[in-house]
């Protein structure tokens, strides 16, 4: 199963290596242009962030938030959807500069 069971979410290294490997199969899935895959994992990485143990002020936090963000990015775009996409990629960047300015 690609989620990690729900143990392992009280260890944040465990985390960010799970997010990680998901964003990479989302995209190596949206290459293989199998789309169903992608957003899959995308989502799976998103929900694993909401429910992590990583602090809502951790750097790392940010930074996998902004990866998904990113990643989601590339997916509607290749959906023809770029304004989401745009949104998506907003939502990245916005999250960055939180990283930047604390």
């Amino acid at each position: 199963d690609i989620l990690m069971e729900a143990t392992d979410l009280s260890d944040p290294i465990k985390v960010e290596n799970e997010v990680i490997k998901l964003n990479n199969e989302a995209m190596q899935n949206l290459c293989k242009k199998d789309k169903s895959k992608s957003i899959a994992a995308l989502l799976k990485a998103q929900s694993l962030l909401l429910s992590s143990c990583l602090q809502a002020d951790d750097k790392k936090l940010g930074t996998l938030i902004s990866l998904t963000m990113n990643n989601q990015a590339c997916y509607y775009k290749d959906q023809g959807k770029p304004n989401v996409a745009l949104s998506f990629l907003a939502k990245a960047l916005s999250e960055l500069s939180l990283i930047h300015i604390s």
